[in-house]
């Protein structure tokens, strides 16, 4: 099987970064954190859409919500998602 290389274009990173995180903004003003964001977790179609996908650990903040508790896969987690008292809206960025 023959697999071509193409290198990733600053524009194209870019473009990719700016759906990420307006679909996070989104989830955000809903008030809904994703807890899972990682490669596999993200959809691309070939005009360069992304879209955020698998929203099986994802959580909708109310007044009444407990802290967040720990959730996502383990090998993609940032260190400071370990430190439960920090953990906000903000978590889907760290």
């Amino acid at each position: 099987m023959h697999t071509s290389r193409h290198k990733i274009t600053e524009s194209v990173v870019r473009n990719f970064t700016h759906h990420i995180l307006s679909g996070l903004a989104y989830l955000h003003s809903k008030k809904t954190v994703h807890r899972d964001i990682k490669g596999a977790n993200l959809l691309d179609d070939a005009s360069g859409v992304v879209k955020v996908a698998d929203f099986g650990l994802a959580k909708h903040l109310s007044a009444h919500s407990n802290v967040l508790s720990l959730k996502g896969s383990p090998h993609w987690k940032a260190p400071e998602k370990n430190n439960i008292n920090n953990q906000n809206e903000r978590v889907n960025v760290i």
